[in-house]
């Protein structure tokens, strides 16, 4: 097991754990498939903050989610232990009988076949094709947000110019907006031919962190978010 694989999985752990302590009575069924979108979304708010710094890559913003939950996770104890005075054997009842939740389980089973397919890299022309190619320069250690080239800068200037003109024509989903007007204050260009790929990098971040964990192909984050979304539809039918 990496050092990334055992990070996210302890984040996991923790997400669960501390579902079960806010929510007191649970099953290990929710608490399971809960503390999963937990710790994605909890990924998605530190990336977002690694982002912001251009300072993004993959096993920091693991360590800096476990962090982020554990603050999170103190927070949930401090509160079910000083404001409802709940005793250390009452702050987390877990049911282990998994018979609720056989309707999403079987749906899940049965999708399994679906979200196994392997697609491969979809091309640059549609939203789902940038994302991977981020995705595999987040694997690759790419994670600056103005991305650039080098051999640019090595040209004569007719060729500078016809490698700028190509760069605008062909480049789908490469981005490079105005100096004068960047897209946002962090967009600012470094050349001419500099630019940001299209799409959130939060997103591409997810699909990384997927394909680190299982190979670059299975990059596809919905699988764990449709994974858990009968178990949320039956937990919110049951009136949690």
């Amino acid at each position: 097991m990496s050092l990334f694989t055992g990070v996210v999985l302890l984040g996991v752990v923790l997400a669960a754990l501390t579902i079960g302590i806010w929510w007191k009575k649970t099953n290990v069924v929710e608490m399971l498939a809960f503390g999963v979108i937990y710790w994605l979304c909890a990924w998605v708010v530190t990336a977002m903050g690694f982002f912001v710094l251009d300072v993004f890559s993959l096993l920091p913003c693991a360590v800096g989610t476990v962090v982020l939950e554990l603050a999170v996770g103190a927070a949930a104890l401090i509160v079910r232990k000083k404001r409802d005075k709940t005793p250390w054997r009452e702050l987390m009842t877990v049911s282990w009988d998994i018979r609720p939740y056989w309707l999403p389980i079987l749906v899940c089973a049965g999708g399994f076949v679906l979200v196994a397919m392997k697609h491969e890299l979809f091309g640059m022309g549609q939203d789902e094709g940038v994302y991977q190619t981020v995705a595999i320069n987040f694997l690759n250690g790419v994670t600056d947000r103005q991305q650039d080239f080098p051999e640019y800068h090595t040209l004569s200037e007719a060729q500078q110019e016809t490698f700028r003109n190509s760069v605008y024509s062909y480049l789908v989903g490469y981005d490079i907006g105005s100096r004068a007007y960047p897209d946002t204050v962090y967009d600012l260009s470094v050349s001419p031919v500099s630019g940001i790929y299209h799409g959130i990098p939060t997103y591409a971040s997810l699909l990384a962190m997927w394909g680190k964990l299982l190979a670059w192909h299975r990059c596809r984050m919905c699988r764990p978010y449709f994974t858990a979304a009968p178990f949320s539809w039956c937990s919110s039918s049951a009136g949690i």
